[in-house]
């Protein structure tokens, strides 16, 4: 009886400790929301990176955060929304855990992209004007994001059936 109490208090705080990474499938929304913030990610950790390479591309990166502004903004907003709604009163750093999380990967060299390969992404991208045109962008490009971002079953079959065509 002792070791069942235990097992059911120990899963109790691993419940109450639970991080995004443990958090349910998302809608598919709010991933795509979290492809155009991965997307915006490592383009503004590459611009940094690169300042001081030849192939700076940092006028391409401000280009498409000026060019896509409400696009990006509708995104984190829909990716606070998540979190919030997800984790209550923890949601805010839930957030704020996943956005950093996403930052320390491309500062790493997730991306394993060249600098000169990250402008070309930058400037085609500055242009795309809409959140469905970046996420067309993004899902070309494969840029996925990271744990927990992961669809829900039914969702993801419609997102395959969508990149097919």
């Amino acid at each position: 009886m002792k070791l069942l109490l235990k097992s059911t208090a120990a899963a109790a705080t691993l419940a109450m400790l639970a991080t995004p990474t443990q958090a349910a499938c998302w809608n598919q929304a709010t991933f795509e929301a979290a492809q155009v913030r991965e997307l915006e990610t490592m383009l503004m950790v590459g611009a940094m990176r690169c300042m001081q390479d030849s192939a700076n591309f940092s006028g391409d990166y401000n280009a498409f955060v000026r060019n896509n502004s409400e696009a990006l903004k509708g995104a984190g907003e829909t990716l606070r929304s998540h979190f919030a709604s997800e984790f209550g009163p923890e949601g805010r750093q839930a957030y704020h855990n996943f956005v950093s999380g996403e930052a320390d990967r491309f500062m790493g060299g997730a991306a394993r992209l060249s600098c000169q390969d990250l402008g070309t992404i930058a400037r085609m991208a500055a242009n795309a004007g809409s959140t469905p045109a970046l996420v067309r962008f993004a899902t070309a490009a494969e840029v996925r994001p990271a744990a927990p971002a992961k669809l829900c079953r039914e969702e993801a079959s419609s997102v395959m059936i969508a990149a097919r065509r």
